[in-house]
């Protein structure tokens, strides 16, 4: 039975994005299947939310960034471009860095797909939220 705290359910989603990028990074995407069906649609939902996302930056952890790359880790293998865009788009969001090594992060993007990782980040540069959150919106749709 789910809880109704305050920040419940930022951490949950915290917590769950960790599991799923650890479990990508190890080569084991098919056990968190149940965890990332949707995965793409509800971050797409949440972006597109205000309310929700200011829900998702309760206390300072920026959870949407962890959810850009629980999507990224999970797709690298069939969307190599998109997974490499995540990544970059979440470096320049911020996402807390205790369950992740930046370097592991940054070899995913880079061994999906460099060009578009390297591409991204200069793209991305000097992009505030709402630009980020409009870049996410249209990566995760294409």
């Amino acid at each position: 039975m789910r809880q109704n705290l305050p920040g419940f359910d930022v951490w949950a989603l915290e917590n769950e994005a960790a599991a799923v990028i650890a479990h990508a990074l190890h080569g084991r995407v098919a056990e968190v299947e149940s965890v990332t069906r949707g995965q793409t649609e509800r971050l797409a939902a949440m972006l597109v939310t205000p309310p929700m996302m200011s829900q998702l930056s309760i206390g300072g952890y920026p959870v949407p960034g962890a959810l850009l790359l629980a999507v990224a880790a999970t797709d690298a293998e069939r969307t190599p471009a998109r997974a490499a865009r995540l990544v970059a788009i979440a470096e320049k969001w911020r996402y807390t860095k205790t369950f992740v090594d930046i370097d592991q992060i940054r070899r995913l993007a880079m061994d999906a797909d460099r060009a578009a990782y390297e591409q991204a980040v200069a793209d991305y540069a000097g992009l505030d939220r709402v630009e980020l959150r409009r870049i996410a919106l249209d990566v995760l749709s294409g």
